[in-house]
């Protein structure tokens, strides 16, 4: 689900995505996320995974450079242990196929989708990891689906979310003195675009352009229906700032948030098509000068659910990589 790609000095790019165990889909997210990495000698792939990084619970990785070289990780996180709650995949029960049954987890079980952020870096991206620092612990909310770039002088600029029960995701601002000290990051609270319409705008990507802008990319989610069936609009949204402090939201980057159908249709290079129910944390993989190269997206292939609910086989998805089209 999603994935962060850097490319490494062995010239090779590196994902970190996170893997839900037991072959369950995403809606056990909160019960079965673990955060993996894999590697490409393309930026488009195909990706072999290569290692487990953060045990179960571990999700939303977001890895971005540090001014030296650094793989700066955030994360939301409670590590709980190498297995998840659920089991898609018991013989005679499970359909085994990549999504969640309705048999496949405990008759009780909880969301979990209020578990702190985190920072940690290594030097390499194989690690090892530096000790975890949690991000503003003081803070009460919804994952906060933490996006930074690290400024060549150490300084941090980030965007960040809650949730509201009533106008959904809501974005936010931090600032920080030193990346590496997460008691310097600071909150704002004052919402970086209040006009957005339910359910807002999730999943943020932060970048830097060539020509020292900044720019955001989102999972749109106001359109047709969305108070209703927001995460099964699968449209991207747009933002730019000129200094990283004040932000103008631009609107939907690809898909047709007003089609009643909802998903969003891909064409592959074969010349098929498929509606994906969901497309979420976007990514984009950049060149040497900062141009956005391929577009990342998690993608759910299934009949599309509730997020918070499990059990219907609605559920089954991958990480997806298109590249994307320059005139």
């Amino acid at each position: 689900w999603g994935g962060a790609v850097l490319k490494g000095e062995d010239g090779l790019y590196h994902m970190w995505a996170a893997e839900m165990t037991e072959h369950c889909g995403i809606g056990a997210w909160a019960q079965n996320s673990r955060i993996i990495r894999a590697t490409s000698k393309t930026p488009g792939g195909a990706y072999e995974r290569d290692q487990v990084v953060f045990d179960v619970f571990s999700h939303e990785p977001e890895v971005v450079q540090g001014p030296n070289g650094e793989y700066v990780m955030f994360y939301t996180a409670q590590i709980r242990s190498e297995h998840g709650d659920c089991n898609c995949c018991q013989e005679g029960v499970s359909k085994c196929d990549g999504s969640t049954g309705p048999n496949d987890c405990p008759s009780k079980h909880t969301l979990r989708d209020n578990d702190p952020s985190y920072m940690a870096y290594a030097l390499k991206p194989e690690g090892p990891w530096s000790s975890p620092q949690q991000l503003w612990p003081e803070y009460e909310g919804a994952d906060t689906n933490f996006a930074p770039v690290i400024l060549p002088n150490g300084t941090l600029v980030a965007i960040w979310r809650t949730w509201e029960s009533v106008r959904g995701s809501r974005c936010y601002l931090a600032i920080g003195e030193n990346w590496n000290d997460t008691s310097t990051y600071q909150q704002f609270e004052v919402e970086l675009f209040p006009d957005l319409g339910a359910a807002g705008t999730e999943d943020p990507f932060l970048y830097i352009d060539a020509k020292g802008r900044f720019h955001a990319v989102f999972h749109h989610m106001y359109g047709t229906d969305t108070l209703d069936h927001w995460w099964l609009l699968a449209e991207g949204g747009h933002a730019f700032s000129e200094d990283g402090i004040n932000w103008t939201y631009t609107g939907v980057a690809w898909g047709d948030p007003l089609d009643r159908k909802r998903g969003n249709i891909v064409t592959y290079k074969d010349g098929s098509t498929f509606r994906f129910t969901r497309r979420e944390r976007p990514h984009l993989i950049l060149d040497e000068h900062g141009n956005p190269t391929h577009l990342i997206t998690a993608a759910q292939y299934g009949t599309g659910k509730i997020p918070t609910e499990v059990g219907d086989n609605g559920d089954a998805s991958y990480t997806m990589i298109q590249e994307i089209a320059h005139q």
